[in-house]
């Protein structure tokens, strides 16, 4: 297994990841969002597909196993607006993925992800990027995006 980014060479033997994603969106500009007739599904089909694709991509794999549960709680919603993913992929990496439209908090839209590697754990923290290497006590900090995260990417491009 090479999983891009995630090994320097050396296989690991044990990868997991971890992600969270969290938003209340207002539905009035968009209720289609809400309505399982137009929209089809909810959180999971709006946003969990993509970090299950992200998971694909790094793991290089595809999923074997997948359970799940899923709640309707907001009384605007016809769809789920909360899911929690159990993955097994093929090549025995497992991710815990936790989505939610019904968490109201500050700032509006949260997400981090932790991914588990025999050499260290990397942690995506809303803006931020950390790795923690096996064999050094405190963590790096690799990405710090402030401000305006769109137009720092682009500076970065420019």
């Amino acid at each position: 297994m090479t999983t891009r980014g995630l090994s320097t060479g050396a296989k690991p033997t044990k990868v997991e990841s971890k992600i969270v994603f969290e938003y209340y969106p207002d539905m009035t500009s968009r209720p289609w969002m809400a309505d399982a007739k137009q929209a089809g599904g909810g959180v999971l089909i709006n946003s969990g597909i993509h970090k299950i694709d992200l998971l694909r991509h790094l793991f290089e794999s595809e999923i074997d196993n997948v359970s799940a549960l899923m709640l309707s709680s907001r009384e605007d919603f016809t769809v789920e607006d909360s899911a929690m993913l159990n993955l097994r992929f093929k090549n025995n990496c497992i991710a815990q993925i936790f989505l939610s439209f019904a968490i109201k908090r500050k700032p509006p839209i949260w997400t981090e992800q932790s991914i588990y590697g025999t050499g260290g754990t990397i942690e995506i923290k809303r803006d931020k990027i950390y790795v923690h290497a096996e064999d050094s006590p405190e963590p790096s900090e690799i990405l710090s995006a402030t401000g305006d995260g769109i137009r720092n990417e682009i500076k970065a491009f420019v």
